[in-house]
């Protein structure tokens, strides 16, 4: 039990990356992540969601989707219970945008598609949610960190600003995507 909730932690946090493999919150990743004290606070509070929304959509799933056999509404409930969710941790975190709905909605699908509404269901969601925030945060903390020393950089000018943070973050992503050969 142990080992497959660090495999789906780890696979979480490296092999599949919502920002660098999957590329989903890419927006919340490049804007969030022009210190390294902003990308921890934006990273802090889409962990926060993130596991938010895995518990709360994993039991939407089980309580209320399939007893009333509605599991084609899915998507339209997760998104509901996500925009919610969103406007709630505004009120207390306004670093929480409401583009990361696309990596949350993309982690509540994974979940139950993964691991179903069994009672072992509801821990590894969790698990992989709050693994995919971690992810996320060293993601972004890792690109603040290199934009940081890009800035200081001899570099053309026409390169300067956005094209050498995109540049950045492409090439961090062929790193991430490098650690799918990873078996455990």
């Amino acid at each position: 039990m142990f080992r497959q909730l660090f495999i789906i932690s780890l696979a979480a946090v490296l092999t599949e990356n919502f920002v660098l493999v999957q590329m989903l919150g890419v927006t919340p990743f490049l804007s969030g992540a022009k210190k390294i004290e902003n990308a921890l606070k934006t990273g802090g509070a889409v962990t926060a969601l993130m596991v938010c929304s895995s518990a709360a959509t994993w039991a939407a799933q089980k309580f209320m989707l399939e007893p009333l056999e509605l599991e084609y509404m899915q998507t339209v409930c997760f998104v509901l219970v996500i925009a919610g969710l969103v406007q709630l941790a505004r009120k207390y975190v306004p670093l929480i945008t409401t583009t990361v709905n696309c990596m949350v909605l993309g982690a509540a699908i994974i979940n139950i598609e993964r691991f179903g509404s069994a009672p072992l269901g509801f821990l590894k969601s969790l698990v992989n949610g709050t693994s995919a925030g971690v992810g996320f945060t060293l993601a972004a903390v890792l690109f603040a960190g290199l934009l940081s020393r890009v800035e200081k950089a001899d570099i053309p000018k026409c390169l300067r600003g956005a094209p050498i943070a995109l540049i950045t973050a492409a090439l961090m992503s062929m790193a991430f995507m490098g650690f799918a050969g990873l078996s455990i």
